[in-house]
């Protein structure tokens, strides 16, 4: 008969009780219908059973080669679905390839002399900011490999293949979950195609420090696959916990979000009892406590231990966060009359829950850049977004539920966003920002998996499993795969466009101010771009535009004094050109005044320009308390051994403090020829001309032969060598 032996209905008249049976039938179909269990429904009837049980041990002894070719198709499918998300993440990410390094790229990847330098106990022990005496972040993997990236090739593109591969990796580890938690491959090729082209991953894919998001989730769901492997059999030894322990380790030193994988193993175990996987609960139990989650939370305390050896604390307070990243970690700050800080601190996170769903759902007006004022605290009960949150939280609820009646599977979706998603939801812990695109990467494969099951759903059961019942035939099914199609078309579209953003720092900002108008951080992104193609007035607008959303915004204040420095300079009139100059130290010192002076661009900017006006003494305090405060500056402990070399009056120079100082920049930025000038200069003055010439001999070999330091070296050593010649007569 066709969908297997099925139990004769005429035995259900012929006297007896048949109602527990008949009750185990109607939920077995409801079960059918969501793919949660195959095959006929077999009632409890002992002459049944028996003569069921003997059949199938006769045929089990011709099944042998039917089982193999099973299992070659399966692996067959799981091999072509590999193949086809992986041409589909390289169609909808080629474009995405040749764009440049941007924002946290620079400061984290060429900023950084142990990733230049390949330093692997520093890149080990170290912070992930190289420059970062506040955030204290220990992701040594996510380092190592982009030192292992430059050690091959510097050039962009050469570290987004590392991204787009991790990437494929991610699609293909999602498509096994989902085919093991909801036993579809339908479901989880379409869960996992929407997942290699939903535009939201286009954060993680083109900036390259989004490789720690793409590491953690890779090493997530695959110890998740191997944790559910795990408890399908009592056999196969420990590789299995001990493999999926390593990939936890490894999860833990790229992202800290990591620390969510006992939740989501434990919403998996408790789905596989749900759906009646579990013969014997109090065996499965102890022995998934033993090989499960005993391993995982000592990896974590390991890590804890770890992270307080380093660094001396668990996490970063609130204080260390600013405002303009997170307003949440400052609840009170900017409150007026009638506001609520207990609102501002936890009702907040359910504005930014209901712009996480918006952004699944049309992920269509995407930004780098989420913080003050694009996203604001919620600070009354009448600010909608705070009902919008609670409505998007009802509806989720109001879904698992009926799905949990039902015997759907849905919630395990939700409950698998709403899981990752909430170490990141400002709600726990506070974070260094208040929302970001690159922290949904994880909890969108939750939704991935929830269209997944819907489409399956609606399609029907699939054409190879044994059940008569399809809901979705001819026309209906032709409609639904054209839409599942029009919507992955659609969200590859959104892609390959949003890849076209990132072509460069321009085209970044200008998409970010169309969505975001209102971000400060934006607005002098916008800012520091005009100044960078010569276009200063306007970059003043854009200063004066973030300056009136946060009066006391620094990056803004140090565009306005480098801005009006780089005015001056252009000017030929002498009084509109000291005037030009008095302007910039003023805005300069304001920028100080409001503690923003910590960056390398105002202190050299400052410095330089009271040099300009003679005040080498000024300048020399200034960097002095500059590189106390960011003692891996290699720029600044240049310009200060330069000042101290040529400094008026001659009283103020100090050649001893100068060599100390650009010894300390070559250390630091060992790459930069050019240090070497100031070196010689420094033991020049110190009356070592053997040193000075030896040290230039040293760097020339090194330099390309093109290179045009190579001319510039080989005058300044002829020059030395000429000066400083014994005299032949004594």
């Amino acid at each position: 008969m066709k969908g297997g032996a099925r139990f004769p209905r005429r035995q259900y008249s012929r006297g007896g009780d048949f109602s527990q049976d008949a009750g185990r039938t109607r939920r077995w179909r409801i079960a059918r219908r969501a793919h949660i269990v195959s095959g006929p429904y077999r009632p409890s009837r002992p002459e049944w059973t028996a003569k069921h049980s003997m059949s199938s041990q006769r045929s089990s002894k011709v099944t042998g080669p039917l089982v193999s070719t099973a299992a070659w198709s399966q692996t067959k499918r799981s091999g072509l679905g590999a193949m086809l998300l992986t041409g589909v993440c390289l169609a909808v990410y080629a474009n995405a390839l040749p764009n440049p390094f941007h924002r946290d790229d620079v400061t984290i990847i060429l900023r950084d002399p142990r990733v230049g330098g390949f330093q692997a106990r520093e890149l080990l022990t170290g912070n992930y900011w190289y420059l970062g005496d506040t955030d204290r972040l220990y992701r040594p993997l996510v380092l190592l490999s982009y030192a292992a990236n430059w050690a091959i090739s510097q050039e962009p593109w050469t570290f987004r293949v590392p991204n787009l591969a991790l990437h494929a990796g991610v699609c293909i580890t999602v498509l096994a979950l989902i085919r093991r938690v909801y036993g579809s491959y339908r479901a989880a090729l379409i869960g996992a195609l929407l997942f290699a082209v939903h535009p939201l991953h286009t954060e993680p894919l083109n900036a390259v420090v989004g490789r720690a998001d793409l590491l953690v989730t890779l090493f997530v769901l695959g110890a998740a696959v191997l944790y559910w492997d795990d408890a399908s059999t009592d056999k196969g030894g420990l590789w299995r916990p001990l493999a999926a322990a390593g990939l936890f380790a490894g999860g833990l030193l790229c992202k800290e979000n990591a620390v969510t994988l006992p939740g989501l193993v434990a919403l998996l175990d408790w789905w596989r009892g749900r759906r009646g996987n579990v013969p014997d609960l109090r065996p499965f139990l102890a022995r998934r406590v033993l090989r499960c989650y005993l391993p995982m939370l000592l990896l974590i305390g390991g890590y804890l231990l770890l992270r307080w050896h380093l660094f001396g604390m668990l996490a970063a307070g609130t204080d260390s966060i600013n405002f303009y990243d997170n307003p949440i970690a400052h609840p009170t700050q900017g409150l007026e009359e009638g506001d609520s800080a207990v609102l501002a601190r936890w009702a907040t996170p359910l504005a930014t829950l209901a712009k996480a769903v918006q952004l699944h759902l049309v992920p269509q007006r995407l930004c780098i850049d989420y913080s003050y004022a694009a996203i604001e605290t919620v600070r009354r009960l009448n600010d909608g977004r705070l009902w919008m949150g609670l409505g998007w939280l009802a509806a989720g609820g109001a879904v698992c539920l009926v799905s949990y009646r039902l015997r759907l599977g849905l919630e395990v979706a939700i409950l698998f966003s709403a899981v990752t998603y909430f170490i990141v939801s400002n709600i726990p812990i506070v974070i260094g920002t208040i929302f970001g695109e690159r922290l949904l990467y994880l909890p969108s494969v939750g939704y991935c998996m929830m269209f997944g099951l819907l489409v399956h759903l609606a399609l029907g059961k699939e054409p190879d499993a044994p059940s008569r019942r399809r809901l979705a035939r001819g026309g209906l099914g032709t409609l639904l795969a054209g839409v599942v199609a029009l919507v992955a078309l659609w969200y590859g579209y959104l892609t390959i466009d949003r890849n076209r953003d990132w072509r460069s720092s321009r085209a970044l900002c200008v998409s970010a101010y169309r969505v975001n108008p209102r971000s400060c951080k934006v607005l002098a992104g916008m800012a520091d771009v005009s100044l960078g193609d010569g276009e200063l007035r306007q970059a003043l607008e854009y200063c004066d535009a973030a300056t009136k959303i946060a009066p006391r915004y620094g990056r803004a204040w140090r565009t306005i004094a480098l801005t009006f420095r780089r005015l001056a300079q252009q000017s030929s009139d002498p009084r509109e050109k000291e005037f030009l100059t008095e302007q910039a130290l003023a805005y300069f010192r304001h920028t100080f005044d409001l503690g923003a002076g910590g960056h390398a661009d105002v202190a050299l900017g400052f410095a330089a320009l009271l040099v300009e006006r003679g005040e080498y003494g000024t300048a020399i305090h200034l960097l002095e308390q500059f590189v106390g405060y960011r003692p891996r500056e290699a720029q600044a402990f240049d310009a200060l051994a330069r000042y101290l070399l040529e400094a008026q009056p001659v009283e103020l120079r100090d050649p001893r403090r100068a060599l100390q100082c650009i010894r300390r920049a070559m250390e630091l930025r060992p790459e930069i020829a050019n240090y070497v000038v100031t070196l010689a200069d420094a033991l020049l003055a110190l009356g070592r001309p053997a040193e000075a010439a030896d040290a230039i001999r040293q760097v020339i070999p090194e330099l390309p032969p093109d290179s045009p330091g190579v001319d510039y070296l080989s005058k300044r050593l002829e020059q030395i060598e000429k000066q400083h010649a014994p005299d032949p007569g004594a």
